[in-house]
């Protein structure tokens, strides 16, 4: 019997290479995510820092004018965490969009991998079928051939 000859095996190459695709796509997405994940951790630490040397300070002559610049530079921090946060949530939307997308993309390349599994099952029931006729055939043929030989 013939090779068996997957009717749709073009496009479960071409599945197989769009899972491919999403999963570098997923790959960039997480390292983003990573990073702006790390960056806001950056962020805080900074601010961390800040306020605890500025607690470590010893009591001494209040200046307004230091008061002032460090109130300042505070709050432009929290608007940089503010910031770098909508920035990791907006990466975390885009980890969850690359994953559903693989996830789809799996699916689909499953559905053309069970369909060519199911048609080499049927490729091979008909090879046995047709190899058990033609040794049926034999059969009978000798079969007959002594049934001939017997009459005479």
């Amino acid at each position: 019997m013939k090779r068996l000859r997957f009717r749709f095996q073009r496009l479960l190459e071409i599945k197989e290479r769009l899972e491919g695709v999403r999963q570098r796509a997923m790959g960039e997405a997480m390292a983003a995510f990573t990073q702006e994940q790390e960056n806001l951790e950056a962020l805080h630490q900074t601010r961390l820092r800040y306020r605890r040397a500025a607690q470590e300070q010893p009591a001494r002559a209040v200046d307004l004018g230091m008061l002032l610049l460090n109130l300042s530079y505070d709050q432009r921090l929290q608007r940089e965490i503010l910031t770098q946060d909508q920035r990791t949530q907006q990466a975390a939307a885009r980890v969850e969009e690359e994953r559903q997308r693989l996830v789809a993309a799996r699916r689909e390349r499953r559905t053309y991998e069970i369909l060519k599994e199911k048609a080499a099952a049927e490729h091979r029931r008909l090879a046995h079928r047709q190899e058990q006729r033609q040794m049926d055939e034999v059969g009978e043929q000798g079969h007959r051939r002594r049934a001939l030989a017997g009459e005479s």
